[in-house]
């Protein structure tokens, strides 16, 4: 009677390096779901808290705005222009923006042909010290797009409904 050496035979080891090989890609797999998961939530998280931070600025610039004097072609009015899918206006702007003071604010959805989209843009620029008009350099005024694809722009003002409540947007 011979003495059989202990250990694995080289199946043995074989279909263990298989098993593990096997595992090791299933557990790659699943890390990389929850990554990709982990990813487009925090992408998710990061569009609403955009979406936020424009609607609230536009919010305040709104309950900010001023009946500010302005020249137009049909004479003289408040620089208050509204149209389907643009709202135009001022107001004064917190200083912690860069510039504080009286600003001609610009909300529009421009749609881009190239893309198809239509970008919700906000455009703000200082207005001239001596005239309540917008003054004419570009490079003065400053962008945002606050939304990447917007199907409609609507803003209502509800006024005072009594005397002791500002009126709200």
């Amino acid at each position: 009677m011979g003495v059989r050496a202990r250990g694995f035979t080289l199946l043995e080891m074989l279909v263990a390096l298989l098993v593990f090989a096997a595992l090791a890609t299933l557990v790659y797999g699943m890390l990389r779901i929850g990554s990709r998961a982990w990813e487009s939530s925090n992408a998710r998280i990061d569009q609403v808290d955009t979406m936020r931070i424009g609607w609230t600025f536009v919010h305040r610039a709104l309950s900010n705005a001023r009946r500010v004097p302005t020249a137009r072609e049909e004479g003289v009015g408040i620089h208050f222009i509204g149209r389907p899918d643009a709202l135009e206006f001022v107001a004064d702007m917190p200083a912690y923006l860069g510039s504080g003071g009286l600003h001609a604010i610009a909300l529009a959805v421009e749609p881009d042909a190239a893309t198809g989209r239509r970008p919700l843009v906000l455009r703000r620029q200082l207005l001239n010290d001596y005239a309540a008009d917008v003054p004419d350099d570009p490079d003065a005024r400053q962008e945002a797009v606050l939304a990447d694809d917007v199907a409609a722009l609507q803003v209502h003002y509800f006024g005072r409904a009594v005397d002791d409540h500002e009126p709200r947007w």
